[in-house]
């Protein structure tokens, strides 16, 4: 249990829970520790579009399902808060995550739209979640590390309410592992014609929303390619990234069976 201060275990243990839920394709779209003043603690909150699809008590259910067999010693159902995406705590932290990368960061921030973010600590704020044929594909901004912008997409199968005796839980629909895209592009690449998407300073929100709608696109022709029974076993990871070379992302100009070429493994591909 986290008191007043938050320890690297408990950082660890925060993140190794959302690890778990991915693997169980549970979408949590937006992860972070913050300080309840009253309670002198730490809390974890977890927000997600499951539970306005399906209701709380069925995601908060599953959550703790697979918190019991992760074993954390840092997080119990005490300092654990499942929150609903039209909640006043990650809508406001997406305000920003639409400008600026939140990942895996301290912020401090203000109040906002009444509510007061405070000191947290963020492991992911998805900029937005678009459903896709009951797929969920959550977009992330990703920090610079380099000469170019990234954006991650992560996608989720669909799942369903399952009734058992200790309540209601949530069941992946399909053998299909949660998979990521990342999708980036060169400054050169950003700033040549006729794209012109930089800005001389600020958050690049032209940037951000070429790569979103690429990278939307992108998801769902893969999404697509599973639905029309071409198996399950996509490339759990991939990174395109647009040079100055190319005139656009490959996938935008592949026909469905060179997208399969080289999305799904080889070996594995109906």
């Amino acid at each position: 249990m986290t008191t007043a201060i938050l320890v690297e275990r408990d950082i660890t243990d925060g993140d190794n829970l959302l690890t778990s839920l991915d693997r169980r394709g549970l979408i949590i779209d937006t992860c972070a520790w913050s300080f309840g003043f009253e309670a002198n603690s730490w809390f974890l909150n977890m927000a997600t579009p499951l539970a306005d699809r399906f209701g709380l008590e069925a995601t908060i259910l599953s959550i703790l399902q697979v918190l019991r067999e992760t074993d954390l010693t840092s997080i119990s159902f005490l300092n654990l808060t499942v929150l609903r995406d039209t909640d006043g705590f990650p809508r406001a932290l997406r305000v920003f995550a639409r400008q600026y990368p939140l990942v895996e960061i301290w912020y401090s921030g203000g109040a906002l739209g009444g509510t007061d973010l405070g000191n947290v600590y963020v492991y992911r704020c998805y900029s937005q979640v678009v459903e896709h044929h009951g797929f969920y594909i959550g977009v992330e901004l990703m920090p610079r590390r380099d000469t170019s912008f990234k954006l991650r997409l992560k996608v989720y199968p669909p799942v369903r309410l399952q009734r058992k005796a200790g309540g209601p839980t949530l069941l992946s629909e399909s053998t299909l592992r949660v998979f990521t895209r990342t999708v980036g592009i060169t400054d050169e690449a950003a700033a040549v014609v006729p794209r012109r998407l930089l800005d001389d300073s600020g958050p690049q929100p032209r940037v951000w929303a070429f790569l979103t709608q690429r990278g939307l696109d992108y998801a769902r022709r893969i999404v697509d390619l599973v639905l029309d029974g071409h198996g399950t076993a996509v490339i759990t990871e991939r990174e395109v990234v647009l040079s100055s070379e190319s005139e656009d992302f490959p996938f935008m100009a592949q026909d469905g069976a060179a997208l399969l070429e080289a999305e799904f493994d080889v070996g594995s591909r109906v």
